[in-house]
């Protein structure tokens, strides 16, 4: 009985044995031939284990079938087992075979091209050159333009444009200071005047005007027969200026003040024939341009007159504002 019972140990011990050297065989020879995974890369091959000495089974009972190491029923040596770690079997695991790496995908303004092998390459687009390099990301805040060369400083003005020429419509109202008749008036009275000329420089101008106004009212007695007639006057004084000239003060802004001396003529009729109603004038004054738009301004100032009539002086003062359009 002894006897029986050792021959039947020995008997697993070895099949044991044959059967796990198979199973070891069996999976090895998958993993050899198993098909390479593609876009995988390559991973170091792992230290082979120590293969793991085998248990000893437990003495089949009589009539059971034959199992394995772990008490599974033994499998057909043309199957491995599936679930067995690579290189049980002392053997390093293969490494897959690489891949060839995959056409990029073609992209807006990529070019492709032929190669000798009949094979289509991509031709990757022009890059946009970088920040660093002076470009910008698609889409990207531009950069603001470079300033304007600075202009040089002589042709810079300092003050604004007043125009060349002007032309003055204006009222005045003129009343007497002193003197003595005819050259002196008696009368408050409104009269008008135009005036035009040229700006020689931006402080400076030169022009000629007219202006007219009542001078007096006279009374006179005269007996005619039996009766008395009364003769009544009313003179015009009519200064023609031959030459008028203004300084500018040199100011910015909406607001100029200017300077005024002219002189000329002075009549008590547009076109005097009597030498006696014929004499002359000299004007002085000081006044503002008010510049309500680019070509147009208002003009106020008082002046200062001396007429000289008929051996006699007279002086007048008066307030005369006008309308002046500049070209």
């Amino acid at each position: 009985m002894t006897t029986y019972a050792l021959l039947m140990l020995w008997t697993g011990l070895c099949g044991s044995d044959e059967g796990a050297t198979r199973v070891d065989a069996v999976s090895s020879e998958v993993h050899l031939h198993a098909p390479a995974t593609p876009a995988t890369p390559a991973t170091p091959a792992t230290p082979a284990t120590p293969a793991t000495p085998a248990t000893p089974a437990t003495p089949a009972s009589p009539g059971a079938p034959a199992t394995g190491d772990d008490g599974s029923p033994p499998q057909d040596p043309a199957f491995g087992d599936p679930f067995a770690a690579p290189g049980s079997a002392g053997e390093p695991y293969p490494a897959p075979a690489p891949a060839p790496a995959p056409a990029p995908a073609s992209e807006p303004g990529a070019s492709s091209a032929t190669t000798a092998g009949g094979t289509s390459a991509q031709t990757a687009p022009p890059q946009q050159p970088s920040a660093a390099q002076g470009g910008a990301r698609v889409g990207a805040p531009q950069p603001l333009p470079a300033p304007p060369a600075a202009a040089a400083a002589s042709t810079i003005k300092d003050r604004p444009w007043r125009g060349m020429g002007y032309f003055t419509a204006s009222l005045s109202l003129a009343g007497p200071l002193a003197g003595e008749a005819p050259a002196k008036g008696n009368v408050l009275s409104l009269g008008g005047g135009l005036e035009a000329g040229v700006r020689v420089h931006e402080l400076f101008a030169v022009g000629m005007g007219l202006q007219a106004q009542p001078h007096a009212f006279n009374e006179s007695y005269v007996e005619f027969g039996n009766d008395l007639l009364i003769f009544e006057s009313r003179p015009t004084l009519v200064t023609w200026d031959f030459v008028a000239a203004r300084v500018f003060i040199p100011v910015r802004g909406s607001v100029q003040p200017f300077g005024l001396v002219s002189g000329g003529i002075a009549s008590f009729e547009l076109f005097p024939v009597d030498s006696d109603r014929i004499g002359g004038h000299v004007r002085a004054g000081a006044g503002i341009d008010y510049w309500m738009a680019p070509t147009v301004s208002l003009e106020v100032g008082l002046e200062y007159r001396a007429v000289f009539l008929s051996e006699t002086v007279g002086h007048m003062g008066q307030l005369r504002t006008g309308v002046v359009v500049h070209w």
